[in-house]
């Protein structure tokens, strides 16, 4: 069986719930130029982000902005938001990692704006994998920024992505040797989500997912 591993059983947990369109509003924002509410920059020429694995931390490292080459009309994203919420995105992406690795350790407030939807169905996530003993290590995750611009919730802005879940979810059986471990899914799959992140005082974090499609395969390069 393959053992790459992902993101994805908590991060498909976050945005399979994400349907309410109730705004979860974050600390307010710095003043910066925005370009009017819904308002979404698409992207037509954006090479695929690789994140290196990360290890389980007990709190979360800084993440390096993503450097995404998105077009700029007047009024859009400035290129330091543009970056800073790349930035609260990885962060996220780094969160549910460790969560998946260790979901009894997983501290949803790290990565996520508490009390947010997004924080709620991470806290579900992974009580819901301690409780079945499984485990997703996280490998490499692909992912390709479709668009980003201000969301209609305050402060907010709106990431449309496409990622691409290798991830493989494991049963440990509640025992600490591998050698009784039971691999129970291993599908690699194409996810397009759109990530609502408000400010906060440690930066940008994901607030709402809302997943748009999702696909066998990795399909995203298509999108």
């Amino acid at each position: 069986m393959r053992r790459t591993t992902i993101v994805v059983a908590l991060a498909l947990v976050a945005a399979c719930g994400g349907t309410d369109s109730t705004p979860i509003e974050g600390p307010a924002a710095p003043t910066t130029a925005r370009p009017a509410a819904g308002t979404l920059v698409p992207s037509s020429s954006i090479a695929p982000t690789t994140t290196a694995e990360p290890s389980p931390p007990t709190s979360l490292p800084a993440t390096a902005p993503t450097t995404v080459a998105v077009p700029t009309p007047d009024g859009a994203v400035d290129e330091a938001t543009k970056a800073a919420v790349l930035a609260g995105y990885e962060h996220y992406l780094a969160g549910v990692a460790a969560c998946g690795a260790d979901p009894r350790n997983c501290n949803a407030d790290l990565f996520t704006v508490p009390g947010s939807l997004a924080n709620m169905l991470l806290r579900e996530g992974a009580r819901f994998m301690a409780d079945r003993n499984l485990v997703a290590e996280q490998g490499p995750t692909k992912y390709d920024v479709l668009a980003l611009g201000t969301s209609e919730h305050k402060d907010s802005y709106a990431l449309e992505v496409c990622w691409t879940d290798s991830a493989v979810v494991t049963d440990t059986r509640g025992t600490p040797a591998a050698s009784d471990d039971q691999v129970v899914n291993d599908e690699i799959v194409s996810v397009r989500t759109r990530w609502t992140l408000a400010h906060t005082d440690s930066g940008w974090r994901v607030s709402i997912p809302f997943k748009l499609s999702e696909a066998r395969g990795d399909s995203c390069a298509a999108s």
